[in-house]
């Protein structure tokens, strides 16, 4: 019986004869000769070996399980790969290469990744598994992809971590893959490098999914986007906000935030098309529609300028406040906040997203930045508006607040407040520990859902591991199972306005 050391070394010397750097003649005898080497391992050894290999965006993959199959790209080139069998058990497809040689991982990292998913499980809340087939639900995923520009400026973040793992042409295709796997109807994206947004929508196009686009300022190479299923909703409004904001010393970063209004589009089979509405006698669109607003966001990263992003988040939300018609108890809309807040739960940041209102001593904005302490924009302020239709666009959509109204008085006493009633999707610590999203010197949570739980209802979400899992099973991001050095948050909701059992801590 082999040992499995020579069967590694084995496998590794079938792989550089039958996988050469160029495309081998893919007559019917190579086909013969490949099955027939492969016969010659068990099926125990081909579940214990597993061949990934990185993507070109364009490619259109098909598999066979234990065979060679043939990626066909745009340009017209093809080159057989191998299937990916953990993705074929979960139903999902192999990714192959249109150019370079796969890499042959070994054995341990094959188990971190059956644990990896094994762990990551959708959990319900309360009756959420009997509401599966409720055709209001929908599904949000937010996701911070690590911008390649980023992690190349600060690589002293990534020693240690193999360099092919690094490489964009490496991580995207795991990244589309994992958005794929957990199908959301409605995508939130950060660290979205501009130059890679074609990546992105050339190949969520293709799975019906459009969207918006905002880079940040300051000529900074990245920004954050959302996009959403055409067949589930039409978006009929959006905008951006732009946090930057002269003369305002708590305004003076680069970080953007970004919003769609979603209205849910009639479910269609063959034979017939049933409304996925839910009627609202409250308002939220016309003709009974809820409509539905997701918002994202990256809020600064420096630890040390809390008040900077608490400052940030104020004009997110006031913009939001108006964005949402939260006003107009008959038209108010539905609210999904998702983004990298680089906030821990017990944050000033989270604080008062959670709970409506925080004491702080932080100074409040300055009359001339239109916000004041209530998270509401000061009346008369100009907006731009106009959208243009495209499947993925920058919009220039966006409120640019000038020194105007200075004669405003701002009476505050410290305490900062919104009118939101937000539930996160997820419980920030359980008795099985403290859930982790990303890892900034410790295992932490710094991504976030959230979601106003009068008008939705929480029915799941995918399970985060805790810090101590992370420890023992992780090690550093990105690695073979995560492509990003954030974990990808998804949860799915439904339309409801009786959520009195709904758990959180408000």
């Amino acid at each position: 019986m082999l040992t499995i050391g020579k069967r590694l070394k084995s496998l590794l010397s079938l792989a550089s004869k039958i996988l050469p750097h160029k495309p081998p003649d893919r007559k019917h005898s190579k086909k013969k000769k490949f099955s027939s080497r492969m016969n010659n391992f068990s099926d125990k050894d081909l579940t214990n070996y597993v061949l990934i290999a990185g993507t070109n965006s364009n490619a259109e993959v098909s598999v066979t399980e234990g065979m060679t199959s043939q990626t066909n790209s745009l340009d017209g080139s093809s080159q057989p790969c191998f299937s990916f069998e953990a993705e074929i058990r979960s139903g999902h497809n192999a990714i192959c290469s249109t150019e370079g040689s796969p890499i042959l991982e070994r054995i341990e990292d094959k188990r971190l990744i059956d644990t990896f998913n094994s762990l990551r499980k959708e959990e319900f809340v309360n009756d959420g598994r009997l509401r599966k087939k409720d055709q209001r639900l929908f599904k949000i995923m937010n996701y911070n992809v690590l911008s390649q520009s980023l992690l190349e400026f600060h690589p002293y973040l990534y020693v240690g971590i193999p360099h092919h793992i690094l490489r964009w042409k490496w991580r995207f295709p795991r990244i589309l893959a994992e958005i794929a796997s957990h199908d959301p109807d409605v995508l939130c994206l950060q660290e979205v490098q501009h130059n890679h947004l074609a990546n992105f929508t050339d190949s969520l196009e293709p799975m019906g999914y459009k969207g918006v686009y905002k880079r940040k300022t300051g000529g900074k190479f990245d920004g954050c986007a959302i996009f959403y299923k055409t067949k589930r909703f039409d978006m009929i409004d959006a905008m951006t906000v732009k946090f930057y904001r002269q003369g305002v010393g708590q305004l003076n970063r680069d970080n953007i935030g970004l919003a769609v209004k979603l209205r849910n589009r009639p479910l269609c089979d063959e034979d017939n098309c049933s409304s996925a509405t839910v009627e609202d006698t409250d308002g939220g669109g016309s003709g009974g529609e809820q409509d539905l607003v997701v918002a994202t966001t990256h809020l600064l990263f420096n630890p040390k300028r809390h008040e900077v992003r608490l400052a940030q988040l104020q004009l997110f939300l006031a913009e939001l406040y108006q964005f949402t018609n939260w006003s107009k108890s008959d038209k108010r809309c539905s609210l999904i906040l998702t983004g990298d807040f680089n906030s821990y739960p017990d944050s000033v940041v989270v604080d008062l997203i959670m709970n409506g209102r925080v004491n702080t001593y932080y100074p409040p904005l300055p009359p001339h930045s239109g916000v004041l302490p209530n998270c509401t924009l000061v009346q008369n302020q100009t907006k731009d508006s106009g959208l243009e239709e495209s499947k993925v666009v920058e919009s220039p959509m966006g409120t640019d607040l000038e020194k105007s109204s200075p004669n405003i008085e701002f009476i505050s006493n410290g305490t900062l407040s919104h009118h939101f009633n937000f539930r996160s999707a997820y419980k920030f610590s359980s008795r099985n520990g403290t859930a982790a999203t990303t890892f900034q010197g410790r295992w932490v949570t710094v991504d976030y859902i959230f979601y106003t739980f009068d008008r939705l209802k929480l029915v799941s979400n995918v399970r985060l591991l805790t810090s101590d899992e992370c420890e023992q099973i992780v090690g550093q991001l990105p690695n073979v199972h995560s492509p990003s050095d954030h974990f990808p948050l998804i949860a799915t909701f439904t339309f409801d306005a009786d959520n009195s059992s709904q758990p959180g801590t408000r």
